[in-house]
């Protein structure tokens, strides 16, 4: 009510106070819930409440951020698909997390293609392997040299985060003896204990990690791309996966199937979603508001130095993009189902 208040009154800039859709007058002095399945704090937390104002002001609306963590997202998955279709619940979801937890076979994971309406997403996500400032490793192949003395251990919170994907599939590529350890409490807790020295290697996005790149605690080991990412500073001289596979085989070769599955899956994160069965004109609204907010020069500008860009990619083209990735899932069903049983 105090921003709605205080948009009336001009005390909040918008640059994007033009937007008009008519379906939007249905929201219009309602309360409208984002889901954020982390808690207060984390990269997702963070950046839903930046443009939380920009969004209120455009709805003309109540934006509630409610936190719900839990099974890596899964406890907000099921509220948000289960949730009245009215445009007054929406949230945002890990994507690739939800997909390799139900490639697992893990129960009660809603299905992103069939269980929700998708309202698009943030793109990109520049994910790498990171290890301490202090590890002795420097390369791949010094990773590849300590196995033979042994496995490498890798951290994560559980089988429905992205660390784990990225972690599984790319330790299988890549020939490493590895255990992965889950039940961190959080993203930050798997980075700390890496920098404690109790994980050899951890997987972030650039973004989320950008402080502990740019003080120097985290060190970039290899990007999870076929190509070098861009815009960040931290990445010059990193090995991209391409270095390792060859992307450019175009034989049936199960590594490098697998590998384009894994970049293709780690592109599917923040994505921005409302229950099945919204109204295509709700959605049209949200959608265009949520576009709309991000352009907005002030919430553009804050994002920009927290998370380094947020090129909006619209709900029709993420579907699609989803229902490819989860068509070629089957090619890493059994290395990411084999990983999850040997969880420790």
């Amino acid at each position: 009510m105090i921003r709605r208040v205080l948009a009336a009154f001009g005390l909040i800039v918008c640059t994007c106070s033009h937007f008009t859709h008519a379906a939007c007058d249905s929201l219009a002095g309602s309360q409208v819930r984002i889901v954020v399945p982390n808690s207060t704090g984390s990269s997702y937390d963070s950046y839903i409440r930046m443009l939380q104002p920009a969004l209120s002001v455009i709805l003309r609306a109540d934006i509630f951020v409610d936190n719900m963590p839990g099974g890596g997202g899964i406890v907000a998955a099921r509220f948000l698909s289960s949730a009245t279709p009215d445009g007054r619940t929406i949230g945002v979801m890990n994507g690739a997390g939800m997909l390799t937890a139900r490639v697992t076979g893990r129960k009660n994971v809603p299905s992103l293609v069939t269980d929700f309406e998708i309202l698009g997403k943030v793109s990109p996500m520049q994910h790498v392997w990171a290890v301490a400032s202090e590890s002795r490793f420097y390369s791949v192949d010094d990773l590849r040299h300590a196995t033979a003395r042994g496995p490498l251990v890798l951290g994560v919170r559980n089988i429905a985060s992205t660390s784990f994907a990225s972690l599984a599939i790319g330790a299988h590529l890549l020939g490493l003896q590895h255990v992965i350890i889950s039940g961190y409490a959080s993203n930050r807790e798997t980075r700390l204990a890496a920098m404690r020295g109790e994980l050899d290697v951890v997987s972030m996005d650039v973004s989320s990690g950008s402080r502990l790149l740019a003080n120097g605690s985290m060190r970039p080991l290899l990007q999870i791309s076929e190509h070098d990412f861009k815009g960040s500073p931290y990445l010059a001289g990193v090995d991209t996966l391409a270095d390792h596979v060859d992307f450019s085989n175009q034989s049936n070769n199960p590594s490098v199937s697998s590998a384009r599955v894994l970049t293709t899956l780690l592109q599917a994160n923040k994505l921005f979603v409302a229950p099945a069965g919204l109204p295509p004109s709700i959605g049209d609204c949200l959608q265009n508001a949520i576009s709309s907010a991000l352009n907005d020069e002030a919430t553009a500008a804050t994002l920009h130095a927290r998370f380094a860009g947020s090129e909006f990619i619209d709900g029709t083209t993420t579907r699609k993009e989803l229902q490819t990735i989860v068509d070629s899932l089957p090619v890493v069903e059994s290395i990411v189902s084999t990983a999850a049983k040997r969880l420790r």
